[in-house]
């Protein structure tokens, strides 16, 4: 996703009412931020288009995709909760290699679940029939009083007197 893909910025919180806040965050996108929706309605609008989103994954893997981030980011906070009580001067308690490892694994555990495809969905062909059985229905019946349909369907000659209606003279 480039900067340029992006149509609109809406800017939601406490943090919008700051001017130099709204001044960078429009300097990098290069368009005023808009602060017409609420928290509330944002978070709800966001809910949306998420589930929107995923509506079509397997809630099974949905859920196991959710418990593996959920494990990443208790792993995460317990690194950085024992290096905050740490003092300074001491080797850090997580490398840089090993949050890159657990990033992977998870990124390889997850991406599969979460980027997969909707399905596409075709609207039914509709069948084109020239008034001939339709859905399963017999032949229709040779009338035998009648010469237009005493031939079977598509021997008749497109003639104006067979496109005629029958008529009894008598």
């Amino acid at each position: 996703l480039k900067k340029d893909d992006i149509y609109a910025v809406e800017i939601v919180g406490g943090a919008t009412r700051i001017p130099a806040i709204k001044e960078r965050i429009g300097k990098f996108f290069g368009k005023e931020p808009s602060t017409t929706l609420n928290a509330d309605e944002a978070v709800a609008r966001g809910c949306a288009l998420q589930d929107e989103q995923y509506d079509h994954l397997d809630e099974l893997e949905v859920t196991r995709v959710d418990k593996q981030v959920n494990e990443a980011m208790a792993w995460m906070n317990t690194k950085i909760n024992q290096q905050n009580s740490q003092d300074l001067t001491v080797d850090p308690v997580v490398k840089v290699g090993e949050i890159k490892s657990k990033a992977k694994e998870l990124y390889a555990s997850c991406n599969p679940v979460v980027t997969k495809p909707k399905p596409k969905v075709e609207p039914p062909k509709e069948e084109k029939t020239e008034n001939g059985p339709v859905n399963g229905q017999a032949e229709p019946e040779i009338h035998p009083g009648n010469p237009d349909k005493t031939k079977p369907a598509g021997a008749q000659q497109d003639t104006a007197e067979s496109k005629l209606p029958e008529m009894d003279i008598d």
